[in-house]
């Protein structure tokens, strides 16, 4: 499967408005009847079915509209800082399993 997790605040309701005024498809834990304690939304996407350059954009313009947050992309064999790459490396790293957490400086 080629499935690629999102996990940001729960909070940020954004990014999934993104995603789907994109027309990315996408399902969520909640979605399902699940809930985490960790306070996140987990948004899940078929990358064997979605192109992975709309995502790579809404990654980048996200992650500068929120400069209070960073992304951390983890193919299982390294994890690599979004922050300052263009939406075209972002696409070329994106990784059929990949997780990628978006966290508030703060935390």
């Amino acid at each position: 499967m080629s499935m690629i997790t999102i996990v940001y605040p729960y909070d940020e309701g954004k990014l999934c408005r993104e995603l789907t005024e994109s027309n990315i498809s996408f399902k969520t834990a909640e979605s399902k009847g699940m809930r985490y304690d960790d306070n996140s939304l987990r948004i899940v996407i078929d990358l064997a079915q979605q192109l992975a350059a709309p995502l790579a954009y809404i990654i980048v313009s996200y992650l500068k509209r929120n400069e209070n947050c960073e992304a951390i992309l983890d193919n299982g064999e390294h994890e690599v800082v979004l922050r300052g790459y263009s939406a075209k490396e972002i696409e070329r790293i994106l990784d059929k399993k990949s997780l990628i957490t978006i966290l508030k400086k703060d935390e």
